[in-house]
């Protein structure tokens, strides 16, 4: 068996380090949690449209294969 490139061997440790990161942020879901609580948490719709928007046309890039670039 022939030895993993260089590019094989870096696939393969992003590939450990997002097997070791936890599913779910305990410290950002506490903090949020605390907020809440507090009646601190304040939802900002404007950037929450924002970033839809943002994530749909990179998607229908991505879809039809084109890019911003």
């Amino acid at each position: 068996m022939s030895r993993p490139t260089e590019r094989e061997d870096c696939v393969l440790q992003i590939l450990q380090i997002l097997e070791d990161l936890p599913d779910v942020r305990q410290d950002k879901v506490e903090k949020l949690r605390r907020q809440i609580e507090q009646g601190r948490y304040k939802v900002d719709a404007g950037r929450i449209a924002d970033r839809m928007l943002e994530e749909a046309i990179k998607d229908i890039l991505y879809r039809t294969g084109k890019n911003l670039n």
